[in-house]
This record gives C-alpha cells, sequence and structure tokens, in this order.
C-alpha cells in the first residue's frame, strides 16, 4: 500500500501555487490543484492565515514611518514542513529597500506558517494609517 502512495505521489509531480493560481485571497496566490493535507483548514484558509501572520509581525522601520514612505512588496517564498519559511525571493519591490528588508523579515518574524505544497507569493503592505 505504501508503495501505491508513493508512486501516485511521483506521478503528480511537483504543483506551484505560484504557477497554477488562481485569483486567491487578500492577493495572494491559491493553487486550486492539489491541496496535500485534505483533512486540514483548505487552502485558501491556510493562504489567508499565512497572509494575516505576516501583516501581523511587520515593524514598520522608523526612517520610512517619519520620510512616510508607502508602499508594497510582493515576496515568494516556500514553506518547510517544520513551518520555517525557505528560498525568500523578493518578485515585486515597493521601491523601497527599507521596506522590502521589513518584508522579508515579518515573512520570517511569522513562522511558523502553514505547511502548504509549493512556494507561495504574498503582498506586505506599508501604509501609515493601518500600523500602531
Amino acid at each position: 500500500m505504501k508503495r501505491r502512495v508513493g508512486l501516485l505521489l511521483l506521478a503528480l509531480g511537483p504543483v506551484s501555487a505560484a504557477h497554477a493560481a488562481g485569483p486567491g485571497v487578500h492577493g495572494v496566490a491559491v493553487d486550486r490543484t492539489l491541496d496535500a493535507i485534505a483533512s486540514a483548514p483548505s487552502v485558501e484558509e491556510r493562504f489567508a492565515e499565512i497572509h494575516r501572520r505576516i501583516q501581523a509581525v511587520v515593524v514598520y522601520p522608523p526612517i520610512a514611518r517619519a520620510r512616510e514612505v508607502t508602499g508594497q512588496t510582493r515576496i515568494e517564498f516556500a514553506i518547510d514542513l517544520e513551518g520555517q519559511p525557505a528560498e525568500l525571493r523578493i518578485l515585486a519591490s515597493s521601491g523601497s529597500a527599507l521596506l522590502d528588508a521589513a518584508a522579508t523579515q515579518a515573512v520570517r518574524d511569522a513562522a511558523p506558517l502553514p505547511w502548504i505544497h509549493g512556494r507561495v507569493i504574498v503582498p506586505v503592505r506599508f501604509k501609515l494609517d493601518e500600523l500602531h
């Protein structure tokens, strides 16, 4: 039985959330082709939770805040089985190195994250009226 399951998983091959994505939740790309954790929360729920956790730990850089710099950084990453982000890559810069660094740090600080097969693309927003 274990051998059949292994062969089935090999036949499916890797599926990337970034490549087979639908419109998603909160601007986060959602892979609707494969959900490896059928009895857990849905893929959409896990994506929403990932986005919520990241946005909740964002630290607005004081210099950027003082200069009223705003923007959005889109970050792509994988999540390992322990919930740690791996292979982080900025897909779209906010236009500010300070905000991009803060967005990358927020992804790391939000861990452990719910596991999702493939790569995740998350927008990290920096708006002065939304942060404390």
